[in-house]
């Protein structure tokens, strides 16, 4: 879990997503590097082309920064309903061209068991 998401699971009230946060060390958005700079500045054109508006569009750049700079992979469902239909899996093509993978629930599970399956042989 990402700092930001970590924060916003806090934030919001919900005291299952809280109890939950609170089990998951989370990595911090540290980006020091120009190259770093230019992921953000990537993942912020794929993910909203027309420019950050609000608050919470900033704490979706980290969060996808964070994925793509820890481990690769991002399970989201941002972008998956009719009132958001862009959103972070939206910008899924254009993001795995710079090394991650950004997936639903329902498609981790079945990249997982694809990859054990995989594995066994």
């Amino acid at each position: 879990m990402c700092q930001t998401s970590h924060r916003e699971a806090y934030a919001d009230g919900n005291i299952e997503r809280f109890r939950k946060a609170t089990r998951y060390p989370y990595s911090e958005t540290a980006a020091d590097t120009d190259e770093e700079r230019w992921q953000l500045s990537e993942i912020e054109k794929a993910i909203f082309p027309l420019g950050v508006v609000a608050p919470g569009q900033k704490n979706d750049i980290e969060i996808v920064f964070n994925a793509m700079k820890y481990t690769g992979i991002l399970v989201t469902r941002d972008g998956a309903s009719r009132r958001q239909p862009n959103g972070i899996l939206g910008a899924a093509a254009q993001l795995k061209q710079h090394g991650l993978l950004i997936m639903t629930p329902e498609e981790t599970v079945e990249f997982l068991w694809r990859r054990m399956r995989l594995d066994r042989r």
